[in-house]
């Protein structure tokens, strides 16, 4: 008889402990529920005044505290009217329906609690506060899925990257290049020229002309055997002059930013005049001519500094050179 009674007592004494013991365990999710919480709001708060904030620190935060709201729904009737009540009050602040300071905890318990998480955010930065309280999930919540939260407002990043999340690239027009070259095409003797080149985007245009400002007059015309038009002999002093002039335009084709490429058409004239004893001047025909001429090559610009190379094609093959400025 004796021994059945204390079996009645010991168990009415568990059943009066669980109530206390199931009170404690819920406070604790409450604490960490609120903790989440705050910091989130925090989050939201930085991602709203144009901060960058790193994603995984978000997602996180939100997993967990889905988790732990499904778990508070679903164990409201386990607990205190107090507890009840301090949940409520979390959700409500988290959805900007009241403020922290709007919140209040019934529980005598809780008071001291309260007041300690108080007194750490005022003094540890939110991000050190968040690490250091970190609290596993019970074991009872662990398969439970996390709750899609509508009224969280940041854009999900993607993963390990840092990045605005309100940001949207924009679209730069593209900007007008001018290029200012000066080169030389290497003939009989070096020609100097002058290449000018503009593009927007990746198509362009160049115009390039080229001259040794040499005169080419002649009197009458001559072979360079010495017959000249009249079938005469040609009698020279020795003294010769050779002119070029040419220009040329046609599309210029950028690829890359550091890289152009150009190709054009144009007209070229190269004549060579021979003075004879009396000191006029006699075109030598076989070895001076005019006509279409071609052009091609490669502008490479290092910042601003402009490099070019090709090749001229009149009356035979020459590589052309030179250096510039891009504005």
């Amino acid at each position: 008889m004796m021994r059945a009674l204390r079996l009645i007592y010991g168990a009415i004494l568990m059943l009066l402990c669980i109530p206390g013991y199931a009170q404690k365990d819920w406070d604790d999710v409450l604490d960490r529920y609120e903790l989440i919480t705050e910091r989130c709001i925090q989050l939201r708060s930085r991602i709203t005044a144009g901060e960058a904030v790193m994603d995984y620190s978000v997602s996180e935060l939100i997993g967990e505290l889905g988790e732990l709201r499904n778990m508070l729904k679903g164990a409201s009737e386990s607990m205190t009217p107090e507890q009840r009540m301090r949940f409520d009050s979390i959700k409500s602040r988290y959805e900007g329906k009241t403020t922290r300071q709007q919140i209040t905890v019934h529980s005598p318990t809780k008071q001291k609690t309260k007041s300690t998480i108080v007194n750490a955010k005022r003094d540890t930065p939110p991000e050190t506060l968040a690490e250091r309280n970190v609290i596993k999930l019970l074991p009872a919540v662990s398969n439970i899925r996390p709750l899609a939260l509508e009224s969280f407002k940041p854009i999900a990043l993607a993963p390990k990257t840092l990045c605005h999340p309100c940001q949207i690239p924009e679209e730069r027009n593209p900007q007008w290049t001018f290029d200012l070259v000066f080169d030389a095409i290497f003939d009989a003797k070096p020609i100097p020229g002058l290449f000018l080149g503009t593009a927007c985007g990746k198509w362009g245009g160049f115009i390039s002309a080229r001259s040794n400002f040499v005169s080419a007059s002649s009197s009458y015309t001559t072979n360079s055997s010495g017959l000249t038009q009249n079938e005469a002999r040609f009698w020279g002093n020795g003294s010769s002059r050779f002119s070029y002039n040419g220009i040329t335009i046609g599309p210029l084709w950028c690829p890359l930013p550091w890289l152009s490429l150009y190709s054009g058409a144009g007209y070229a004239a190269r004549i060579l005049t021979w003075q004879d004893i009396s000191g006029e001047w006699a075109l030598v025909n076989d070895f001076s001519k005019h006509g279409l001429s071609f052009e091609a090559g490669c502008l490479v610009s290092l910042k601003r500094f402009d490099i070019l190379t090709g090749v001229c094609i009149f009356n035979g093959i020459s590589v052309s050179a030179g250096a510039g400025w891009r504005f």
